[in-house]
C-alpha cells in the first residue's frame, strides 16, 4: 500500500482487515471502531431516498 494511501487513511501499527462484498477493506483500528460501533438510522434513509413516497404507500 502507498504511503501516501495510508497516511491518508490513518493507518499505522493496528489494522483491521474486513472482508465485504467480494473485496477486502484495510482500516486503521480506530477508525473502523467508530464506524462500526454507529447505529444505521434506516427510516431517515429510507425517508431521505424515497422521501415521501412512504407515507402515500401508508395511507393507501
Amino acid at each position: 500500500i502507498p504511503k501516501r494511501l495510508m497516511d491518508f487513511a490513518e493507518i499505522g501499527k493496528e489494522t483491521v482487515l474486513a472482508g465485504q462484498y467480494g473485496k477486502i477493506e484495510i482500516w486503521a483500528e480506530k477508525q473502523y471502531g467508530k464506524v462500526s460501533d454507529e447505529e444505521p438510522d434506516f427510516a431517515s434513509l429510507a425517508e431521505k431516498i424515497l422521501g415521501g413516497a412512504l407515507n402515500d404507500l401508508e395511507n393507501e
